[in-house]
């Protein structure tokens, strides 16, 4: 947190009262809550947290966010599995489970190829199972950029989940991550991006006067 809040102090008159949506159905109460505290107190941003989608959609209908906040499987939610990813396809390099290999491992391709190719096959057809039928996160993410509207009125993407972290790439995401730090410096970044102008004009700093002094009108003879 130490680092974020350094690089935050450097440009938070551009950042101050930012908005940020952060969507999960799980959340952790100690963790959330710490991180949820330290943006809102320290950074002074302001968090809005929903279980979700629809209550994120419907959310983003009243007011603009910056920043959306999500993780991945949420799976009593109604759009869990039921969007196709098309601009926002994702890979995953590995089974976010162990478990997950036997479901889509064929015994037929064990016996033929060995239990490294026979993996690597199953893994194929679980990322295309993935982009066929979409955990709520990433099919959030592929509503929201197939939406109407300029990539500047629609909020930049963080997924914050344990079981995806470090093993998909996400298409349509600033990042992915299950690290508190990484999710924080992610939220710093993406705010600077956001507020670029603004840090550019500074309009916070006062005027420099002007270190030339005018010339004095030449004395009449």
């Amino acid at each position: 947190m130490k680092t974020a809040l350094v690089r935050a102090s450097r440009i938070a008159p551009a950042i101050v009262h930012s908005r940020i949506l952060w969507v999960d159905d799980k959340p952790n109460e100690i963790v959330n809550a710490a991180i949820a505290d330290f943006l809102e107190q320290t950074l002074k941003l302001i968090v809005v947290q929903v279980p979700t989608t629809a209550e994120a959609l419907e959310a983003m209908r009243i007011s603009p966010f910056d920043l959306l906040i999500t993780n991945i499987w949420r799976p009593k939610d109604p759009d869990n599995r039921q969007r196709k990813l098309d601009r926002c396809r994702v890979h995953y390099f590995d089974f976010p489970d162990p478990s997950l290999t036997k479901a889509f491992m064929k015994a037929d391709e064990l016996q033929q190829y060995g239990a490294e190719m026979a993996k690597s096959r199953a893994l194929v057809r679980f990322n295309e199972e993935q982009n066929t039928h979409s955990p709520a996160g990433f099919g959030m993410a592929e509503m929201l950029v197939s939406a109407p509207g300029t990539n500047s009125s629609k909020p930049e993407i963080i997924f914050f989940s344990a079981a995806s972290a470090e093993v998909a790439r996400p298409v349509c995401g600033y990042k992915i991550t299950n690290r508190i730090d990484v999710l924080l410096n992610s939220i710093v970044s993406v705010l600077g991006e956001r507020h670029a102008d603004v840090l550019a004009k500074k309009p916070w700093e006062p005027e420099k006067p002007s270190s030339v002094e005018p010339k004095s009108p030449r004395s009449r003879r």
